[in-house]
């Protein structure tokens, strides 16, 4: 019985742990939307729908953010994308270019405008 409850009560706190980690990954949408604009519009476009004024040079086409595809995945696989860039593609990292605060903005930003989906 000692078990259970010691079982119960670790993923009461591994819950309220992760909830904590997503409320504080949270971004300003407001924010985000002016480095949005600065940085991501040119390839991702003012719709976020892929179609910015550099996309058709590009070897890929940029994300669509309102594409379910990109709805469906979460908040930190933007952020790592952001963060990392894309292999064999025209996204580059932005690590060395913006905080983890102003990429999380941005996410806040993509968020407000296409919600994430779940399954």
């Amino acid at each position: 019985m000692r078990g259970l409850v010691a079982v119960g009560c670790l993923a009461a706190l591994l819950a309220v742990n992760v909830w904590a980690g997503e409320q504080a990954s949270k971004g300003n949408a407001t924010n985000g939307q002016a480095i949005y604009a600065r940085n991501c519009l040119p390839c991702h476009g003012a719709a976020l729908d892929g179609h910015g004024p550099n996309a058709a040079g590009l070897v890929r086409p940029p994300a669509n953010f309102l594409d379910k595809r990109s709805r469906k995945k979460t908040d930190f696989e933007l952020e790592i994308t952001i963060k990392q860039g894309q292999l064999y593609t025209d996204m580059h990292r932005w690590d060395d270019t913006l905080s983890d605060a102003q990429i999380r903005d941005v996410v806040a930003y993509i968020r407000a405008t296409a919600p994430h989906l779940i399954d």
